[in-house]
């Protein structure tokens, strides 16, 4: 009896074929999913690298020495707000409008010098006649906050 199989009998079966097409369509969801959780964070990683950036350049712009200081300055002080909108905007000019960040002034506070009970800062605003009172006293600690549309 000759056990010799025919030559067109050699190959892969029906079953051998489906199973590999099956694992090669599961690895290939898998490269697909990677791939959009790569791109999604991604995404995140290039708007908190703008947020970050657009905050440096907002304080950069209200440290500037061009920037007239303003006593008791409120959270919506229009010449703060204008500085940092300008500079944020200059930056971030290749942008479309609707992708670029926008900082906004969140709070003030002012100087009161007690560091032994906080860290020196509080609401009320003590520099009502700014010439009296000398520059270290007049400091003002400005919050500020960032975001990207979408």
């Amino acid at each position: 009896m000759n056990t010799r199989l025919a030559s067109g009998d050699a190959g892969f079966g029906l079953v051998e074929m489906i199973m590999a097409v099956v694992l090669l369509g599961i690895g290939g969801v898998a490269v697909l999913a990677a791939l959009a959780t790569v791109t999604r964070a991604s995404g995140q990683y290039e708007n908190q690298t703008a947020s970050f950036t657009a905050l440096s350049i907002a304080s950069e712009a209200l440290a500037s020495p061009d920037l007239a200081y303003k006593a008791c300055a409120a959270a919506d002080s229009s010449a703060y707000a204008a500085a940092i909108n300008n500079a944020v905007d200059a930056a971030f000019a290749s942008r479309p409008a609707g992708k670029r960040p926008t900082v906004t002034i969140s709070g003030i506070t002012y100087w009161n010098g007690n560091v032994s009970s906080g860290n020196g800062f509080d609401a009320t605003c003590r520099d009502n006649n700014p010439a009296q009172i000398p520059a270290f006293d007049r400091m003002q600690q400005i919050s500020l906050a960032a975001s990207i549309p979408g």
